[in-house]
């Protein structure tokens, strides 16, 4: 619960401190960093639990939590403008001696009030804005495609070693997609770069961030397609590491794209959006894994993978829906709508 804050805070962050144009690349570091870090944690911790046990793998994960909150609290400052502005006028009226107000005070609510918003928000985009709830259902289901699919890495690679720390060096394949996702977003911005140019305002439409995401989309599952029949031990382990390597590269683009299309589509409210996604991919995520053994016991693990890159094969569809029909979606949706009136 902790842990899932970062989230749709760091999204909403990002969305304060730079601006449209600015936005593609920042976001594109915090997914690298998430993928590099996840695959690094599935590396290092097989050989930690072989060696120093199972508690250690959650031990050095408490004490790096630790330093976690400690920089946190020593490096982070608030970013919400209307924060910023409410100190700003506290600030003139304490040097002035006029009394100072900024806008969000007048509306200024109680600490109940706050935490009864920010955990009504999210819930009430998800099912009042159109736009929230089709990429929401979109991202959430591909999540927990992608869970129940790469449920199967350990028990896939497992089949050629029974040593847990080789087992975990499977995961490289999770950094090995970002990175190359990484590189791949530099053309996404390059696409978003010359859309701005062409808009006579400057400002590309949110759609333009999906233009990767609808090649992605079919990425995804088509690479697992292949992982799911070649991941036997008659193939060499570098045939399906390939593969599961190039639907994380579909994963990736996936994940950074819906980031940065909610924080161009939301503004200031971003953080509402990332977190009404977020609980999405956060509750199917951590649902669809409870049946993957059973079901790759029971299917076996070629048949079951299919299963997985099937369904994910039928979301390919969605974001190449929403760059069509997002504008009409985001007309529909109440504060979509008047961000963009106000933009």
């Amino acid at each position: 619960m902790a842990s899932s804050v970062a989230n749709s805070m760091v999204g909403g962050t990002v969305a304060d401190l730079f601006e449209a144009r600015e936005r593609g690349l920042v976001m594109n570091l915090l997914a690298i960093v998430i993928f590099v870090a996840q695959a690094l944690g599935g590396v290092v911790f097989g050989w930690v639990g072989l060696y120093l046990g199972v508690q250690w793998c959650y031990g050095i994960q408490a004490i790096l939590a630790g330093v976690s909150v400690a920089l946190n609290a020593a490096l982070l400052r608030e970013t919400r403008g209307d924060v910023l502005l409410s100190r700003r006028a506290q600030k003139l009226t304490r040097e002035t001696g006029v009394r100072h107000m900024a806008a969000a005070e007048t509306q200024k609510k109680s600490l109940r009030q706050m935490i009864t918003v920010s955990a009504i928000r999210p819930l009430q985009y998800l099912l009042t804005e159109p736009i929230v709830t089709a990429i929401s259902l979109w991202i959430g289901f591909a999540w927990g495609a992608v869970f129940l699919g790469t449920s199967s890495v350990l028990l896939v690679f497992g089949q050629y070693t029974d040593n847990p720390g080789l087992v975990g060096v499977s995961e490289i394949t999770v950094a090995i997609g970002g990175i190359l996702g990484f590189i791949s977003n530099y053309h996404q911005e390059y696409l978003y770069q010359k859309a701005c140019e062409r808009s006579p305002t400057g400002k590309a439409a949110p759609e333009v961030r999906l233009y990767w995401a609808t090649t992605a989309g079919l990425l995804f599952p088509l690479c697992m397609f292949v992982y799911a029949w070649t991941g036997q031990p008659q193939f060499h382990w570098m045939l399906p590491a390939t593969f599961l390597s190039l639907s994380y590269w579909g994963i990736y683009v996936m994940y950074s794209s819906v980031f940065t299309y909610l924080a161009d589509a939301y503004e200031t409210y971003s953080s509402s959006a990332q977190a009404s996604q977020s609980f999405m991919r956060n509750l199917l995520s951590s649902t669809f894994p409870l049946f993957a053994r059973a079901m790759y016991m029971n299917l076996g693990y070629p048949i079951a993978s299919t299963v997985v890159a099937s369904c994910a094969l039928a979301l390919a569809a969605c974001p190449t829906l929403i760059v069509m029909f997002g504008a009409q979606l985001r007309a529909r949706s109440k504060v979509a709508s008047a961000i963009a009136a106000n933009s």
